[in-house]
């Protein structure tokens, strides 16, 4: 990154708690003021069958992969599966050259029962295919070569005799047999993030009194395990892997393992931060300030970036009464998606803003949006209200 300017950021603790989001959209719109109202727009639904592995055609989309300037949101696909309650159900999304991956879950107790799915849909719209249903819930997706992968985190399914809570999953991009890579420690609590480095993927697992962080080689192989304690009282909410180091967010703490395969060591200096990305030499961060013992509050959110090997933080953007909860980065811009509570109403939206602090735009905006991801020419996001993914130009 090579900003213009520069505001330095001292930044100090705060309290993380993971809150999903989601977003229907406008698009293009200049943005001088970051949360111009509290009113959204509902974005339109599409109908699914839960029953076969195809969903009726959506119907909008180009009929390409790339996005166009100048053309609306696009919807891309209704959920997959029957899982469909705007407040008890996790979504995530993850792309790759052709396709849109996501997936929605029930977010209650254990069952034996399928809960979540996963769904495909090609970047240029068409049918979706539903590659798997299954009876745990999960938050994170993952992409890496020909596979995905996705953490366990419900509860209760040994006691169910129907899952081991803790294990990673994983199948083929087209679908087939899910397999579970690992089991994890008993106790479990459950397990949440999930990242790659090219070579491994990580995912960590709660125990009983202690966080551990497992590794397996991509393709298959051995896993490996290791007890985290200095995470025992914090529940590990996302990874983020390159070739040289594993950054694990945990409540409101960012530890690093230098190299991945080292013990984590916490960074004080970054403390609050609630959502990374890895960007060439700098980590890209949101943060925001919690509401202390859940009364109402006015939050700000806070965008920015600071290096890899350490120092002070970039500010690019602070925003409000907005929680920011996830992101998006290219080669030259930064993208979030933040929430605005507005009485009752989720007010979400994603911005774009450069590198150097300059040209904010909102992309996109809606109800409950939860997850962003960005290809070359498109910005893709999954919307709670009613389960749909979604595509504008970026």
């Amino acid at each position: 990154m090579k900003p213009r300017s520069r505001k330095r950021l001292s930044i100090v603790g705060t309290a993380l708690t993971v809150i999903t989001l989601t977003l229907a959209g406008c698009s293009g719109v200049e943005s001088s003021d970051s949360h111009s109202d509290g009113t959204s727009t509902s974005a339109p639904t599409t109908s699914s069958d839960s029953t076969s592995s195809t969903s009726t055609t959506p119907p909008l989309y180009n009929g390409v992969a790339e996005c166009v300037e100048g053309d609306g949101p696009l919807l891309l696909a209704g959920a997959a599966g029957q899982y469909m309650s705007s407040y008890s159900t996790q979504m995530a999304l993850a792309v790759d050259d052709e396709s849109v991956f996501y997936l929605n879950s029930a977010n209650g107790t254990a069952s034996c029962e399928p809960v979540a799915a996963i769904g495909r849909v090609p970047k240029k719209g068409g049918s979706t295919q539903v590659l798997a249903q299954f009876n745990h819930t999960q938050t994170s997706l993952l992409v890496e070569g020909p596979s995905l992968y996705w953490p366990d985190v419900e509860h209760g399914l040994d006691e169910l005799g129907c899952g081991h809570t803790g294990s990673l999953r994983s199948m083929s991009k087209a679908g087939g047999e899910v397999s579970p890579i690992v089991d994890a420690h008993e106790p479990s609590w459950g397990s949440s993030g999930v990242a790659s480095n090219g070579t491994h993927v990580f995912w960590a697992v709660r125990g009983e009194g202690l966080s551990y962080l497992y590794r397996v080689p991509v393709g298959g192989g051995a896993a490996e395990s290791e007890a985290l304690p200095d995470l025992a009282e914090d529940n590990v909410d996302q990874l983020a892997a390159d070739e040289a180091s594993l950054y694990i967010v945990a409540n409101e703490h960012l530890y690093v393992a230098s190299p991945p395969t080292a013990p984590a060591q916490e960074m004080p200096a970054y403390t609050g931060i609630h959502r990374i990305l890895l960007d060439g030499p700098d980590v890209v961060f949101a943060m925001y300030d919690s509401c202390p013992g859940g009364k109402p509050c006015k939050p700000r959110g806070t965008i920015g970036f600071f290096p890899k090997a350490g120092g002070p933080a970039t500010v690019l953007k602070e925003i409000d009464e907005v929680w920011p909860t996830d992101l998006a980065v290219d080669e030259g811009h930064v993208y979030w998606l933040h929430r605005r509570l507005d009485g009752y109403a989720h007010a979400s939206r994603v911005h774009r803003i450069g590198k150097d602090g300059a040209g904010e735009i909102q992309l996109a905006e809606g109800y409950f949006l939860s997850h962003i991801a960005v290809d070359e020419t498109c910005l893709f996001w999954t919307d709670k209200s009613d389960n749909t993914v979604w595509k504008t130009h970026k």
